[in-house]
């Protein structure tokens, strides 16, 4: 009897807990929404003087202060572009 009083309670409890307001709030259910990012543009600029060394610009700013060869340069702007940091 004992036991039988235990599976009642225990099924009261489960049942109780599962409201429809749990489920929806549930984080495997939730809705993420994905912030929008403006579409940026990289650009590969080669140097003025030396035509063999070029460096990224991200939105019109320099990845930074150093310049590349061509193969590093691409390798640069892929990685931005896998990040989704631009086109």
């Amino acid at each position: 009897m004992k036991k039988l009083l235990a599976i009642a309670a225990t099924g009261l409890l489960f049942a109780s807990c599962s409201s429809s307001n749990v489920a929806s709030n549930s984080p495997s259910i939730a809705e993420r929404d994905v912030a929008s990012v403006s579409s940026s543009a990289c650009m590969v600029e080669q140097h003025s003087r030396n035509k063999d060394w070029y460096r990224v610009k991200y939105n019109g700013v320099p990845h930074n202060e150093h310049w590349y060869g061509k193969k590093q340069v691409e390798r640069i702007k892929n990685n931005y572009v896998q990040k989704g940091k631009c086109k």
